[in-house]
């Protein structure tokens, strides 16, 4: 792979910083794909979606969207970890 890469690099160094942001960012997925196995990344994530779930159901998100819209903001919030392809 970091052969092609190279080649890629040297033959067409105008696309070459595309393909490599893509390609960090497909390995950073991966390895958090691999590292949500063990049992300590496990226990964070349980605890990251209570903690989302919580603040969802509360008065304080609700009234934190009510603010943004007067505002005119755009309205963010927390969502719950999905499926990676």
């Amino acid at each position: 792979m970091i052969k092609a890469r190279r080649i890629v690099q040297l033959k067409y160094p105008h696309i070459y910083i595309y393909i490599y942001i893509y390609y960090e960012a497909h390995c950073l997925n991966l390895l958090a794909k691999d590292m949500i196995h063990f049992e300590t990344f496990k226990d964070v994530q349980s605890l990251a979606n209570e903690i989302v779930k919580e603040i969802n159901s509360s008065h304080f998100k609700t009234k934190f969207i009510e603010i943004q819209k007067e505002r005119k903001q755009k309205v963010v919030s927390l969502k719950l970890p999905g499926k990676t392809k």
